[in-house]
């Protein structure tokens, strides 16, 4: 399990969990477009403008970590 976690410039923190590969082409999309003013869509749920985004990472967790954060 991984998470891909997004810290936006008004200091709140996102995280998506997944697999790898489906986390990657997320990652790359904001990165791609990190001087984007429009929304794009990383989940069904989630919708984030590029350029609002501070920092970006990716990182593996056990399945306890993932359960305290919910």
């Amino acid at each position: 399990m991984y998470a891909l976690q997004l810290i936006l410039d008004n200091g709140i923190e996102l995280k998506v969990f997944g697999e790898l590969e489906e986390l990657k082409p997320l990652k790359s999309k904001v990165e791609k477009n990190f001087n984007s003013k429009k929304f794009v869509n990383l989940t069904d749920s989630l919708t984030i403008k590029p350029v609002n985004v501070c920092a970006i990472e990716l990182f593996g967790v056990s399945e306890g970590e993932q359960d305290s954060e919910n």
